[in-house]
């Protein structure tokens, strides 16, 4: 079945997420991220409305597993040596709200403090936590609007949690801010820069989920797993 639920973490360590280093590409693929990145300097928010997609149970299939779809978006989850900062669902909510989800750092460099915010624009219901004295740094240089697929590949084979089929993932008015001194600059996700970059989740040689700019200011996120896909080595 597929499960819908909340999410939302603190500062944390990013060493299950694939490092990307190389900045020439428009899109990048094989990591466990779906959607946009872009690269930065003193990036200290980022935001996104997020629409909730319809949910239901996905591929390889298993009669005994809950399948999961996780929407979000994030601060630094491609820096190697700091944190990360991140908020957004996993859909237990009505398909069509619009959550508008917003991560904001207490500095734009060496942060190790931050807030995340959750507004359903349809329930005017909201959510919003703090983190101070967090173990991990954030070094403000990138920002995130993603899928997440909880199945992952490791040197001992695919580990994690089956990922549910979803109509579109959508992001809207994706958007960062940085500071430079006193000056506060709010910046449209244009994937006009080679600093930007679309993301596709490759999984067993598949493309499971694919990133797609559709104008400024907003990406959806694509369920592309093909009909019988099966991943060599899964035992739930």
């Amino acid at each position: 079945m597929a499960r819908n639920t909340l999410l939302n973490a603190a500062l944390m360590a990013t060493a299950a997420v694939t490092a990307v280093s190389a900045r020439a590409g428009k899109t990048i693929n094989g990591t466990t991220y779906a959607g946009a990145l872009t690269y930065g300097h003193h990036i200290f928010e980022v935001s996104a409305d997020i629409t909730i997609p319809d949910c239901s149970d996905g591929l390889p299939a298993n009669d005994f597993s809950t399948y999961t779809s996780d929407g979000w978006v994030g601060l630094d989850a491609y820096n190697l040596t700091g944190g990360l900062i991140q908020t957004g669902v996993t859909t237990d909510f009505q398909v069509g709200d619009v959550i508008r989800a917003r991560v904001v750092a207490d500095s734009p460099t060496d942060a190790t403090s931050g807030s995340t915010y959750l507004e359903n624009l349809a329930t005017c219901e909201k959510f919003e936590k703090h983190y101070t004295n967090q173990n991990y740094t954030l070094a403000g240089g990138n920002v995130q609007w993603v899928v997440e697929s909880q199945l992952y590949l490791t040197v001992l084979g695919p580990e994690g949690q089956l990922g549910a089929r979803y109509t579109p993932w959508v992001f809207e008015n994706a958007k960062y801010k940085t500071k430079d001194g006193d000056v506060v600059t709010e910046h449209i996700l244009e994937m006009d820069k080679p600093e930007d970059h679309l993301l596709d989740t490759i999984l067993g040689n598949y493309t499971i989920a694919k990133g797609i700019f559709d104008q400024p200011g907003k990406v959806q996120v694509n369920y592309t797993t093909p009909d019988g896909y099966v991943l060599q080595g899964y035992y739930p």
